[in-house]
């Protein structure tokens, strides 16, 4: 899942062109290459699987061992919201 991105991808392209930086945009808005964003991203990915040999080279904000699991995050944020 890929929350606020938006891009178009080729797969017919060579690996490292399948997506033009031009078509990218988060949150509605150009990504802007001098700016540094924040990724939330498994550890899987992190360590380079499926050809992910970016997030390595990447700081590290937050380890799994830190991070509360999923089922945790979706139970306190229904503990902030309000429903009617």
């Amino acid at each position: 899942m890929i929350g606020g991105i938006r891009f178009t991808f080729n797969p017919l392209k060579p690996i490292g062109t399948r997506i033009l930086i031009e078509e990218v945009t988060i949150q509605n808005e150009p990504i802007n290459m001098k700016h540094n964003y924040r990724l939330c991203i498994t550890d899987y990915l992190y360590n380079g699987n499926d050809g992910y040999q970016l997030f390595p080279k990447c700081t590290l904000l937050l380890d799994n061992e830190k991070c509360p699991i999923l089922i945790i995050l979706i139970q306190n944020y229904f503990r902030t919201i309000q429903v009617s």
